[in-house]
């Protein structure tokens, strides 16, 4: 082998590592959720801890039918999915510290609610839950553009 096939060679392979890192980027583009996705979704689980606080079924209900009703849109709209459920400790716990923060915000809520007569409490924990998860999808979309970009361990 010559110098020159070398060289062809070596060009081929980085042509060919280029447009893998380039269909990676665009898989990971097409799988990044919208801004509108992250807003709604922390506005209808905001309302839902909200109406769960309050006491209030018929509100659950409807909070779980704009939760289908975005989780429609978005599968609609989407070119790809990310993954759904972590696959890392880190994320589960993320997920489970996420459940907890929903629960002890319910319960909060509930008993502010009803021991101190405060009515705003519900509505308070599902602010405060819903601006939790806003804040976590912008974080969500921050990593997805750190890995476009080629810079995952920010």
């Amino acid at each position: 082998m010559t110098n020159t096939e070398n060289t062809t060679d070596t060009d081929t392979a980085k042509d060919a590592l280029n447009t893998i890192q380039e269909a990676s980027k665009a898989g990971i583009r097409a799988a990044m959720p919208p801004r509108w996705f992250g807003l709604a979704i922390s506005l209808v689980t905001g309302s839902m801890v909200a109406a769960t606080a309050a006491g209030e079924t018929e509100l659950i209900a409807i909070s779980l039918a704009g939760l289908a009703i975005v989780s429609a849109m978005r599968k609609r709209t989407a070119v790809a999915e990310p993954r759904i459920l972590p696959n890392s400790f880190v994320g589960v716990i993320a997920m489970v510290g996420l459940l907890l923060s929903a629960l002890g915000l319910i319960a909060g809520g509930r008993v502010l609610m009803e021991t101190q007569g405060m009515s705003w409490a519900p509505i308070t924990s599902g602010a405060i839950f819903a601006l939790v998860v806003y804040f976590l999808s912008l974080s969500e979309r921050r990593d997805y553009r750190a890995h476009i970009e080629g810079k995952p361990d920010q």
